[in-house]
Formats: structure tokens, sequence, C-alpha cells
């Protein structure tokens, strides 16, 4: 419904911390309702691959360059 669902606390420690990248899962649907499997706050990068009941979501990425290496790919059961 357009709400937020994430955790605030979650997002405080990265807005206070700033890590470098941090990968989350939780809210599986999240990237099909946003439009994106990556974001930023502040300097962090942030992923969470989705997933859908019969499909398996994943991201590759190298460390010393996530934002041009990363890549996002959906696994159809079916296939």
């Amino acid at each position: 419904d357009g709400n937020s669902a994430g955790s605030l606390a979650v997002r405080a420690f990265i807005e206070n911390k700033q890590p470098y990248l941090t990968l989350h899962g939780h809210i599986h649907e999240a990237p099909h309702l946003s439009g994106a499997y990556i974001m930023s706050i502040g300097n962090t990068i942030c992923i969470n691959p989705g997933q859908e009941p019969a499909k398996l979501h994943a991201v590759t990425f190298e460390l010393n360059d996530v934002k041009k290496s990363i890549k996002h790919t959906i696994f159809d059961s079916k296939t």
C-alpha cells in the first residue's frame, strides 16, 4: 500500500554508521514494489534481491566495485 515496512532501527543504524554495504531480504516483495533491488542510504549500498514464490532471485557482485559489477538474476523453477 506504499507504506514503509522496513525496520526503523536498521535504517537508523545504516544512516549513523554508514557501512560500505548492507544485504537485505526480509521484505521479499520490496524490489517488486519499489522497482529497484539496489539503493543507497548516504554512502551505503543497500541490496535486496527480492523473491517470488516460484522464482529464486539472486545478486552477484565484486566487493571492490559493487555498483558497476552487480548482476541481478532470476531463476524460474520451470526452467
